[in-house]
Formats: C-alpha cells, structure tokens, sequence
C-alpha cells in the first residue's frame, strides 16, 4: 500500500478589533506556511476580527471570502478559513440580529471555495480566570451539521479546532480516505496551533 505524505500548517495569530491589521498577518503567515511546504493551510478561529462588531464584520463576509479565495490562488494552496462571521445561514436564511453565524470556509488551492462549516459547539462556560464567564451563545448561533469536502490529496474536515466533536468525529470515522495516521496529525496540528503564537506550524501526514 502506498501512502502519499503532504504537509499542513496549523497556523496560529492574535486577531483584534481592526480587519486590515489581522489581514495582513494572515497574509504574512500564509505566505510563510507555503514557504515551509504545506500543502493546506488551516486559519483560526476569528482571523478576520476579534472582540469587534461581529454584525459589521458579517456584512463584509464575501469580500472575505473572496481575500480567502485570493491567497489561495495565489500561493497555490488550499486554505481554511478558521471563522468569519456570517449575517446568512447555508439555506440563505437571514441569522436573527444581534445574533451571526460562525463558519469555516474551505478554499481549494485553485482558489475556489468548495466546502462551508457553520460551528456547532459554541464555548459557554463559567472558569476562574480574569473574565470568570464565556457564553459564545450571546455572539453567535451554532450550525446545524459538520462539513466533509473532497481535497486535492484527501477528505478534510472544516471544523478548526472543534474536529474532535462528535459529528466531526463520526463524518470522518466512516471515510476511507483519511487513514487513521492521519487523524494523528490532524490533532497534532491543532495542538501546533493552540501552543505556537504567532506561528504557522507545518506538519506531516498520510494518505492512502
């Protein structure tokens, strides 16, 4: 059996409230994943803009899609976008305000978007940090369903960092193109992503 390896980075970066800025390190992180050989290249989550306007940044959506779409192309790899915020779900239904969806666009290295994932487990919780409280239900409302698409060397799933969730895990579990060395290196990039900072880890991993 032969197994094919390509390289993903697990990019990690610190977005604020200002598009351009968060951007252009994006840009600049991109461009060094594709420097360092990967293949596909994973966002984070609220790449776009952190703490800001979420309805503002909505409206901005397929302007964003369309950058997404531009780096792509032109670094010829194939691109998540961790989370933008979106004012429509799939079905073109119009999200209740103050409410936007969440979701995860997958972009080909040809630099056409071929998958969308709306988050479905939305981070609620009381912790003992400087905050103390987390209730992302007051910000977004969650997806419906996980997203599978057909890549250029394997399925991926466009989940980010919630790829361990249960829907994810069974969409996966039943693909025979990812091998389970694979789905190692799947959690082995989202740990890259979450400990590096700013970064674009690149790792390693197989398909059959």
């Amino acid at each position: 059996m032969t197994v094919n390896h390509y390289s993903v980075a697990a990019i990690q970066m610190t977005s604020g409230k200002q598009p351009e800025d968060n951007l252009r390190q994006a840009q600049a992180l991109l461009a060094e994943a594709r420097q360092k050989g990967a293949s596909l290249a994973v966002l984070p989550e609220n790449f776009a803009g952190y703490g800001g306007d979420y309805r503002a940044l909505g409206q901005r959506h397929d302007d964003l899609v369309g950058w997404l779409c531009e780096q792509a192309r032109s670094l010829e790899m194939a691109i998540i976008g961790g989370s933008l915020p979106a004012l429509q779900r799939p079905d073109g239904q119009p999200v209740p305000a103050p409410l936007v969806r969440t979701c995860s666009i997958a972009v080909s290295a040809a630099g056409e978007p071929v998958a969308r994932y709306d988050k479905l487990h939305l981070f609620d919780a009381d912790v003992q940090d400087a905050q103390g409280r987390y209730r992302e239900s007051d910000l977004f409302e969650p997806g419906q369903e996980a997203a599978v698409t057909q890549g250029r060397f394997a399925r991926r799933a466009t989940a980010t960092k919630e790829y361990a969730g249960a829907e994810v895990t069974r969409a996966l579990s039943h693909d025979p193109a990812i091998t389970t060395g694979a789905r190692k290196s799947f959690s082995r990039a989202a740990l890259m992503w979450m400990r590096l900072s700013p970064a674009a880890g690149v790792c390693s991993f197989g398909h059959r």
